[in-house]
């Protein structure tokens, strides 16, 4: 029997320096802000027991839509060999990384449908979709209790919309509340 244990950190740090240099005078104003939320096994509190990895490129105007719970089987990946799907009830993060580093290269974000994913209401513009500019990234954030993810509202959707392909990355912790959490059990066979 395999066992599972989940870690993770997320970090969002913000720095900068502005000097402005007149003659002989100078005024510098700084600042460094960072925000580290840390993860432990479980389904509570800063607790996560699920994460799942995609990578990909985007082929020109290419959209791709991904179930984040898939009937139960979750987002589908292969581990040694084998097709299985990391389902997760609760996304805690949710991050997406556009790595094109060219000005063109453009994503969108959308989570369309009659139940729009509740992460974006706040941030999804009126047309359902948050632009991500190359070599730069959008991120949901939840430690409390994450949102729930049902019905139409477990798709999201990433589109090509610089016109020229685009490489990206997302990453995404939560919760499956069907895995057994807690202390294991002893095993009747003894091992």
């Amino acid at each position: 029997m395999a066992a599972i244990s989940t870690s993770a950190n997320f970090n969002s740090r913000v720095n900068f320096t502005v000097t402005q240099a007149v003659g002989n005078q100078s005024v510098t104003d700084a600042d460094s802000q960072t925000l580290t939320a840390s993860y432990t096994h479980g389904t509570g509190f800063k607790q996560v027991n699920n994460g799942v990895v995609i990578s990909g490129c985007l082929t020109s105007g290419e959209t791709r839509r991904y179930d984040l719970y898939n009937a139960g089987s979750g987002i589908l990946k292969n581990f040694f060999g084998t097709t299985i799907g990391i389902p997760i009830n609760r996304v805690k993060n949710l991050s997406v990384f556009n790595l094109n580093q060219t000005t063109s290269g453009c994503i969108e974000l959308l989570s369309t449908g009659t139940y729009n994913l509740p992460i974006f209401s706040s941030s999804i513009s009126d047309s359902g979709a948050h632009k991500i500019k190359a070599f730069s990234s959008w991120s949901y954030n939840d430690p409390h209790l994450g949102t729930a993810i049902e019905n139409e509202s477990k798709y999201i959707y990433l589109k090509d919309c610089g016109g020229s392909g685009c490489a990206f990355h997302i990453t995404i912790l939560g919760v499956d509340e069907s895995q057994p959490t807690g202390v294991i059990p002893t095993s009747p066979y003894g091992t």
